[in-house]
């Protein structure tokens, strides 16, 4: 866990003190890129798993919550830095 929050905030540096502007176009391709390509192989890992239909009846609602929980979270975080934060740097 913690490498994943060193890697984001290494990112975030990058985003903003290295990587020029005239690059931002290019750059949000590539993120949607690799996102799709990280989407992609979490299915295909899912995916070849024999027994998948059967865990995924097994843990039912818990999984749902796993899933359900942090989209909700994530909504309304990207809610509040939109209406909050990105609001404020418009002044």
């Amino acid at each position: 866990m913690v490498s994943v929050l060193v890697c984001m905030a290494i990112g975030i540096f990058l985003g903003l003190k290295v990587i020029p502007a005239k690059y931002q176009k290019i750059n949000g391709l590539l993120q949607y890129v690799f996102i799709a390509v990280l989407i992609f192989c979490m299915g295909a890992g899912l995916g070849s798993s024999p027994t998948f239909f059967e865990e995924l009846a097994h843990m039912g609602l818990q999984a749902l919550a796993f899933a359900a929980i942090p989209i909700a979270l994530s909504v309304a975080g990207v809610a509040l830095v939109t209406k909050y934060i990105l609001k404020e740097n418009k002044r």
